[in-house]
């Protein structure tokens, strides 16, 4: 074929995808390649240290390579075929000796560290600035500095490892095509949905079953995606489920297909090439190009799986629970193809919602529409249907251009949505045709306009019915098109920086799971969310379930994805290939700290890893955590200015459009987040979201400062993590605020301690729970507080907050009251030497003078703002000064919780009969550790030797002792041996003491 007819070989802005062939890969991809090494040749033989002499000519380069090569690997991901693997297999080891011999050129390395001791360098933008670091930087890790054996060494392990990736994933893909199940007895499908059994029928068609319907079969089962989730969630055949589950988790892990030898090849060139560059392992090597350390990496996995263990564990039990109740005979012994199945009924039952149910309300189109609708209104851009003015490689692929606000074009899209199992991998991602460079200008003038493609792999049209999409596969449209915006609204003309190119890769997902807190929008929802034959619109009871059902199981896949990330760092630290531990002993260790089911002898998974063994993110799954971390605080910012509120929801989304997503590598990533956010990244939004909570203490108008996990200081004034949602600048506004937020500790003290517990950090019967051998989890006479008890016991506080705070005025009198008469008293203390909240053996005179002036001080407050003072309270214990008389010691703790249920309450009256089991609710679990099992009404919680509630690395003062409080201490310690520490606060403030079991 001559080099003129290659359609590769033709200068495009558009691919010909319908027009390339197999047959052109392997002289296409050569010829390429002799044209790049002339332009290399001359690059090096006139090389200046300028940016016309040595950035511009080796972005031409760098862009030819990787557009061609792309739209080839791009094929292959969406139209596999044996002569397409066949092609690339050959032709690939002489791309990659090219890719070595541009990346080590001494020539073009020495050109960019001339310019960076230039004096010119400080005027360089920032953009060049990182060109010039980065390139720098990658030229060392593509083996610049070693010596000639060495390099030669180095530069076999990396044609080795591209040859290995794409063994990998092709065996994954080969082993998925593999399995096909025949299904002829209806029994045997009995649960599956409609549509389900149309796409299994439309299979059994395409092998030869010719009279194939849904309602009839017969049906052949596999295990894409769509097929292999519905089947682990609907059918009611175990045997069935079970062995779709088993053939799922065995993927790619015997025969001709095993990928076990393949990952521990890989692993062991990836450990020596690290140790050729100079680190210790793998994982040292990836961290130089991300935001995190090892460390921090490490640092975060913990607090995620610390802070979600308990809550999978008790995720398990609920399941257990509700199984039985369902009269399941499995329910003892739940194994991984019964847990998907019943937490499916359970949801149901819990949130009365059904997946498969609200298909119809979120049909494509519809949904496609409500997302562009979304873009515009964030970031007023407009996307319209281009179908016919770029080639596509199949008929379902849908084409649209994106404009700005005056209908300029500012890119392009491709979107292929449907699952093809007999030739595209699974999977969803987004990917660059070619990215926006002004170098690479079609016109001399503009620069380029970058393209992408997103390819998804939901269920396709059935009959004559669109693509009806469950809730996660609209998840994961809004996820992909929001890293196709970052690619697409980029405004760096640097195409070496445009995009994504350059951004640190645990960062790049941020704009991806950013968008995906849009589909629980009610705006949004109710936009994408309509009948596809009524037009209808879900109804709101649903939408409100939605959101509630945001947080189900929460515990147990954030475990999932704490496994992934942390045995992806075990691989690429610890382990020694070819030792005397597996990769699967490896898994197995891991699973022990972070999963609440053992796992299957014949489990797996790694074989089919394919985002750390082919996908990119070898030593850095835990990207899609710390992203999610900083997506969650970006979108807390269009919490705090009111997602109700449509002019500053434009306003931050346009703030957004400029920084997060027009930055793109030009600058570090962590300075992009400040400047959309104006500080830097805390986890809190992303645990309050997640229903997964740390503990906050609120201060007044100071908040306690705390390390985030990017390891610096964070300090923001009325900022409260709220039960299941954050308010933000609330605090002071009147009385009723102020005990939501005291409530709102309560809460968060009690979540705190149900999901804090560790088993291998702690004593096992602390919360009554322990670790018997054989057994990830179990269950003690003593049970741990479950999310029903804390929700239960939110919702009878709720009321009881209401109640109290009918009436702000009336309130606001009462405390003002209430303080004045503290005066009168106190004055009377000083007068007769009188014990106050203290006792005989510790307190005098000079205490209640020392109280005086903080009591007046309070009344002031209250007075000037109508609000009550905070003390330091971290749980709700008393924090007003209320007298009280009662000698006998189990009374007046009773009493006192009586008086002022809650932190920041001066209410006087004692509450009322119901809600007594929630005092001796809260009363039970500070002084004894343990959940009530039974109403306590009337009665003293037995006080116990036991260790503290509050996990140990929180470090900030408990409470402040004053007054009431001050005596319940006293007493707890008279029956508890409670001893008094004290620790200083952060910020300089005066040391207070702190309640230490």
């Amino acid at each position: 074929m001559s080099e003129s007819n290659n359609p590769l070989l033709k200068g495009f802005y558009f691919p010909p995808f319908d027009s390339i062939e197999a047959k052109h890969v392997l002289p296409g991809i050569r010829a390429l390649l002799r044209q790049l090494e002339c332009d290399l040749e001359e690059l090096e033989r006139t090389v200046e240290p300028t940016w016309p002499k040595l950035v511009e000519p080796l972005e031409r380069i760098l862009d030819r390579l990787a557009v061609v090569w792309g739209v080839v690997l791009h094929l292959k991901a969406v139209k596999d075929n044996a002569h397409l693997r066949s092609a690339i297999q050959q032709v690939q080891p002489e791309k990659v000796a090219f890719e070595l011999k541009l990346g080590q050129s001494k020539a073009v390395y020495n050109g960019f560290k001339a310019i960076r001791e230039s004096p010119d360098w400080e005027k360089l933008s920032d953009a060049r600035k990182r060109i010039v670091e980065a390139q720098m930087k990658q030229a060392v890790l593509n083996g610049i500095a070693l010596e000639d054996h060495t390099r030669e060494e180095f530069n076999q392990i990396e044609q080795e490892l591209a040859k290995l990736s794409q063994q990998f994933e092709e065996n994954v893909l080969d082993s998925t095509k593999k399995f096909e199940k025949l299904v002829t007895d209806k029994k045997d499908i009995e649960g599956l949905p409609e549509t389900v059994l149309g796409l299994a029928a439309k299979r059994a068609v395409s092998m030869g079953h010719e009279n194939a319907t849904a309602e009839n079969g017969p049906w052949i089962i596999t295990l894409d995606a769509p097929c292999f989730l519905a089947v682990m969630q609907h059918a009611k055949n175990r045997t069935l489920r079970e062995e779709v589950y088993r053939a799922y988790v065995s993927r790619a892990s015997s025969g001709d297909l095993d990928n076990a030898a393949v990952i521990n090849q890989i692993l062991k060139l990836r450990l020596e090439k690290a140790k050729l560059l100079g680190y210790d392992n793998y994982a040292e090597l990836s961290m130089v190009a991300k935001m995190a350390t090892l460390d921090k990496a490490r640092e975060l996995l913990e607090k995620l799986r610390s802070a979600s263990w308990n809550c999978a564990v008790q995720d398990m039990e609920d399941l257990k629970s509700f199984s039985k109740n369902q009269g399941a005979p499995e329910a003892d012994d739940l194994n991984h193809w019964d847990i998907i199945f019943w937490s499916e009924r359970l949801r149901e039952s819990k949130y009365e919602i059904n997946e498969e149910e609200l298909r119809p309300y979120f049909s494509l189109p519809r949904v496609m529409n409500g997302l562009f609708s979304l873009a515009n209104k964030l970031f007023g851009i407009n996307i319209e249907p281009a179908d016919g003015l770029a080639p596509v490689w199949i008929s379902d692929v849908q084409f649209y251009r994106i404009n700005d606000s005056s209908g300029i074009p500012m890119a392009y899209l491709y979107f292929d949505p449907y699952s093809r199992p007999s030739e595209k991998q699974p999977g969803a991602w987004m990917s660059e045709v070619v990215g926006r460079s002004r170098v690479m200008s079609l016109d001399g003038c503009s620069p380029r306009l970058p393209v992408a493609h997103i390819v998804c792999n939901q269920m396709p049209p059935v009959g004559n019915k669109p693509s009806l999409m469950t809730f996660r596969e609209v998840e994961t449209v809004f996820h992909e098109f929001g890293n196709a915006l970052q690619h697409m609204l980029t405004k760096q003309d640097e195409g070496l920086v445009a995009g994504k190119r350059n951004i640190e890769r645990d960062a790049v997902e941020l704009p991806s799971q950013f968008m995906q807190n849009w589909c629980y929008h009610r705006d949004t929802l109710m936009s994408i969310g309509k009948h596809y034959e009524s037009g209808e619109s879900i109804p709101d009871d649903v939408y409100k379930k939605l959101v509630a059902a945001r947080t189900f199981r929460a515990g147990f896949l954030s475990l999932r994805q704490v496994r992934f990330a942390t045995i992806d760092l075990e691989l690429h630290t610890k382990y020694n290939p070819g030792g005397e531990e597996s990769i699967f002993d490896v898994d197995q260790r891991v699973c022990e700290r972070s999963h609440v089911v053992d796992l299957l002898p014949e489990e797996k998974f790694l074989c089919c890893f394919s985002h750390i063994f082919s996908g990119g993110y070898a030593a850095g799954y835990y990207s899609f955590k710390w992203a999610e971390v900083l997506s969650a605080d970006a979108f807390a910012a269009f919490e705090e200015a009111g997602l109700d509120n449509a002019k500053a929801v434009e306003e931050t989304g346009r703030r957004f459009r400029e920084t997060v997503l027009a930055e793109g590598g030009g600058k570090a990533a962590l300075e992009v987040f400040v400047g959309f956010r104006g500080r830097e990244p805390s986890p809190d939004a992303l645990l309050t979201h997640n229903g997964l909570f740390l503990l906050r203490c609120a201060g007044g108008r100071n908040e306690v400062k705390k390390c985030s996990i990017f390891g610096r200081m964070q300090a923001s004034s009325s900022q409260y993590s709220r039960f299941g949602h954050t308010a933000r600048g609330m605090g002071r506004e009147n009385s009723r605020t102020e005990a939501v937020r005291d409530l709102d500790l309560f809460c968060l003290a009690m979540v705190q301690t149900h999901n804090t517990y560790d088993p291998g950090e702690r004593d096992h019967s602390n919360f009554g729970w322990r670790q018997p051998q054989g057994s990830q989890y179990a269950q003690t006479d003593k049970p741990a507080p479950s999310m029903t008890d804390i929700m239960k016991c939110l919702e009878k506080s709720s009321a009881l907050v209401n109640n109290l705070a009918q009436s702000q005025k009336a309130f606001q009198q009462e405390t003002q009251a209430a303080l004045g008469k503290e005066l009168v008293e106190l004055e009377a203390k000083k007068e007769k030497n009188l014990q106050y909240g203290h006792t005989a053996q510790t307190e005098n005179k000079s205490s209640a003078e020392e109280q005086q002036p903080a009591a007046e001080s309070a009344l002031t407050e209250v007075k000037s703002e109508s609000k009550i003072s905070n003390s330091l309270v971290a749980a709700p214990f008393p924090s007003r000064l209320i007298r009280n008389k009662k000698e006998d010691d189990e009374k007046e703790i009773l009493e006192l919780f009586k008086k002022v249920p809650f932190g920041g309450l001066t209410k006087t009256a004692a509450i009322t009969d119901e809600d007594e089991e929630i005092r001796d609710v809260i009363m039970q679990l500070y002084t004894t550790n343990e959940f009530p099992t039974q109403n306590l009404t009337g009665r003293m919680p037995k006080l116990t030797n036991s260790k503290p509630f509050l996990p140990s690395h929180v470090k900030t003062p408990v409470l402040e002792l004053k007054g009431q409080e001050a005596r319940m201490v006293e007493l707890l310690r008279k029956h508890k041996g409670v001893r008094m520490e004290t620790t200083t606060f952060d910020r300089g403030r005066s040391a207070t003491p702190e309640i230490v079991y």
